[in-house]
Order: structure tokens, then C-alpha cells, then sequence
């Protein structure tokens, strides 16, 4: 059912002759809701907590003890396990029970698998984000590397759901799940699909109008908005599914464009990469809806995950691989500048001193220019009737064009050529 209520499972069980002298261990590969587990009316631990509070251990698997002195080894022995439904909880296959020891160590094992596994790909994931936003800081810009950088941020907030129980904020109640499950199922989900779609478009060069891209972060604003304000675990459950349903259609249009750019020319290769990139994500989301859906197995390992792993690594490489190509295109024209410099500073060198030389010949010649001029500027070595003369002469440079002559009889001055 869809509304809040609780589930009672009943297990019950015989020992066998092996196990009747022994405290054992009751090993719970998932369960989600679920609070305390009695044995023969005795309560021996819970996994969650319901009421205000509700928490759970989420996908972390778990290991209850069963004390020797509270089981029945003649007859039959129960456990029950209060489960909280609220219309999403499950219970994973494989519950088992055997001696102490080695039910301590399975759970372990188990735990790794179903919840612990996603912190080391959540580590991966921040590290993908901070390599390719110190990418985008060096080409500002390329949105493509933006796009997938963040996307790669939203993916990590949303893994922290599936090891919560490993968190402190959450195991200790700091936070609690309906926040939790609030911002880091509901909102990362709308995120990173918001996040996929706006990469498929840059990656693909597709420009929408700048209305079109104020509307989409208007829609997200206001998703997350309306997921925070929900009142309740049912409310928020029946809000996703409209909200959910909203960003799938848009990622199916903008699966569309990129088919569609399979047949452009200028497109298509871009195109081709793109689905190839993504392609162990559609591989890996089938497998999960098979075995979640189909053969009803919950504690199986999401294998979405692993495919986007592999899709994050195609795409750091091809990036990493353009970006290095670029690299050797400039350091290939930087040695050929180096070279042409070389070349140039070798021709001027050798024009400077021809010029030099020139300028040296020049200056000589045009100081035996002004020597010769100024042998033209004489003046009457007699002494002319009536008349005294003076000459000042101040070329603009060494020589000038100005010459000056005297016209004289005897004593007398009959003219003066300028």
C-alpha cells in the first residue's frame, strides 16, 4: 500500500543439532523500513527507528545476536520484524541464520556490497569533479566540461543515500531521513538529469535561446522548492512521480535532438561519441530493472551505478584526449614560433649592421657636405663702402639648401643674391 503502516514478518524456525549449543547470529542482507526484531517475545536489536524520527539503516546490511539462553532447542523458536511501509518499504532475499561468528563476518561482507562499495565510488566521483572543474577554470568557455563536472558533483550527493547508515550526520540523527531522503534522493535525482541533459546539448553544440535556458533553471528552482516544502514521507513519494515523469520527457527531447544529430554532417561524429558514452548506462539500467523489477531481487547492487562509472571514465578520457591534442597542436606551434623568431631575429641582426653601416657612410658623406658648403658662405675680404657685414649661419641639420653670393666694384656693393 501507498499510506504509512506497519508490516509484522514472521520467521520461524527449528535448530539443528549443530547450532543447538551456541549463541547465532541472524543475518539481514536488506531491509527498509524496519525497527526492532524479537526473538520469543524478547526484543534483540532494531535497524531503524520509527515515530518522529523515522530513520533507517537503508541498504546496510545487518547481523542481530541471538543469545543462546533466549532459543528454544526443542522446539520451534520465532522472530518478528516490525516493518514501516509507507508505501516504499522492501525486504531483500537471503535472510539467514548460523553461528555467531561467521554471521558477523557475511554481514560484513554483505555490508561492503550493499552500502559501503558506494562510498569508493563516491570518492571517484569527486575526484572526476574536481579534475574537470580545474579543466573548465582553464577554458572558461567549454560547458560541455561545466556540464559534466557538476553532473559528476550531483551523482556524489545522490550516492550518499545508499551508505547513509556509514554517515555520522545520519546515524546519529543529526539529520534526519525524511531531510535526507529530501535532498539527497528527491532533489540530486532532478539535479542530475537536469545536469545529463544540459551536457547532451552542449556536447552536441545545440544553442537554445536564452529564454528557453532561464525556463529550464526556473522549473528546477521550483522542483526543489516544492520537494523541500513537502509536509510528509506520502506527500513527497506522490510529488516525485509527476516531477520525475516531467524530467524524463525533457531528457527524451533532448534524446531526440541527438539522434536527429546523427544526420547532420557537421554533428554526427559528436553524436556517435555521445551515444557510445553513454551507452553502459542504458546496458547496466536494463540489468537493474530486470532483476528489480522482473525478478523482484532488492539487495542486489545497483548496476546503474557501475555504468556510469564507465561512463565517466570514457568521457574524462576523451576530454583528457582532446585537451591533449590541443596541448601538442600549441607546443608544436611554439617551437615552430620559436624557430621563425630565430630566423627573423638572425635577418634582423644581419639588416641592422647593413643599416648601421649605411648610417655611418651617410653621416661622413653629410659631414663632407657641410664642409663643402660651407666654403660657399664667404664674405668680401675688402671693406665695402658704406656697409658692414655679418654672417650667422644654423643648418637644420648638417647641410641645408640655402646659399648666398656679393656682387661688388672695387670698394662698392652693387647687389646682394639670396
Amino acid at each position: 500500500g501507498s499510506d504509512t503502516h506497519y508490516i509484522w514478518i514472521r520467521i520461524p524456525f527449528t535448530l539443528t543439532e549443530d547450532l543447538s549449543e551456541q549463541a547465532l547470529g541472524l543475518v539481514v542482507p536488506y531491509v527498509h523500513f524496519s525497527e526492532r526484531t524479537w526473538l520469543n517475545g524478547y526484543s534483540v536489536g532494531q535497524m531503524g527507528g520509527f515515530g518522529e524520527n523515522v530513520y533507517s539503516s537503508l541498504f546496510a546490511s545487518y547481523c542481530y545476536f541471538l543469545p543462546q539462553d533466549l532459543l528454544k532447542t526443542d522446539g520451534e523458536n520465532v522472530i518478528y520484524m516490525k516493518v514501516l511501509s509507507q508505501g516504499r518499504a522492501s525486504v531483500g532475499k537471503g535472510l539467514f541464520i548460523t553461528e555467531y561468528d561467521l554471521a558477523k563476518r557475511a554481514a560484513s561482507y554483505l555490508n561492503f556490497f550493499h552500502a559501503k562499495v558506494y562510498l569508493f565510488f563516491d570518492g571517484i566521483l569527486a575526484c572526476a569533479f574536481a579534475f574537470l572543474f580545474i579543466l573548465f577554470l582553464a577554458n572558461k568557455k567549454d560547458l560541455t566540461i561545466l556540464n559534466f563536472s557538476l553532473l559528476c558533483a550531483s551523482v556524489a550527493f545522490f550516492l550518499l543515500y545508499f551508505f547513509a547508515s556509514e554517515l555520522p550526520a545520519y546515524s546519529s540523527g543529526f539529520v534526519n531521513h525524511f531531510t535526507f531522503v529530501k535532498l539527497f534522493l528527491c532533489c540530486t535525482t532532478y539535479t542530475s538529469i537536469f545536469l545529463v541533459i544540459s551536457f547532451i546539448l552542449a556536447f552536441l553544440k545545440y544553442k537554445l535561446p536564452v529564454w528557453l535556458v532561464a525556463l529550464r533553471h526556473f522549473f528546477l528552482c521550483i522542483t526543489v522548492i516544492i520537494t523541500l516544502a513537502a509536509p510528509d514521507f506520502n506527500s513527497l513519494m506522490k510529488l516525485c512521480i509527476p516531477m520525475l515523469v516531467f524530467y524524463t520527457l525533457q531528457f527524451f527531447a533532448a534524446e531526440i535532438m541527438a539522434i536527429k544529430a546523427l544526420f547532420n554532417a557537421l554533428k554526427r561524429r559528436r553524436s556517435i561519441i555521445y551515444h557510445i558514452g553513454f551507452l553502459p548506462i542504458l546496458i547496466s539500467m536494463f540489468f537493474d530493472i530486470v532483476i528489480r523489477d522482473v525478478l523482484r531481487d532488492v539487495s542486489s547492487p545497483y548496476f546503474t551505478l557501475f555504468g556510469f562509472l564507465l561512463t565517466i571514465a570514457f568521457f574524462i578520457v576523451y576530454i583528457s584526449a582532446k585537451y591533449n591534442k590541443i596541448y601538442l597542436q600549441n607546443e608544436q606551434l611554439n617551437r615552430d614560433l620559436k624557430q621563425e623568431v630565430k630566423k627573423q631575429t638572425v635577418g634582423l641582426r644581419v639588416a641592422n649592421n647593413r643599416l648601421t653601416q649605411e648610417l655611418d657612410r651617410a653621416e661622413k658623406n653629410l659631414t663632407m657636405a657641410a664642409i663643402v658648403q660651407q666654403k660657399f658662405f664667404v664674405k668680401p675680404q675688402m671693406v665695402l663702402s658704406g656697409w658692414d657685414i655679418a654672417m650667422d649661419y644654423y643648418p637644420l641639420s648638417k647641410v641645408s639648401g640655402d646659399l648666398y653670393d656679393f656682387f661688388i666694384s672695387g670698394n662698392n656693393l652693387d647687389g646682394l643674391a639670396v
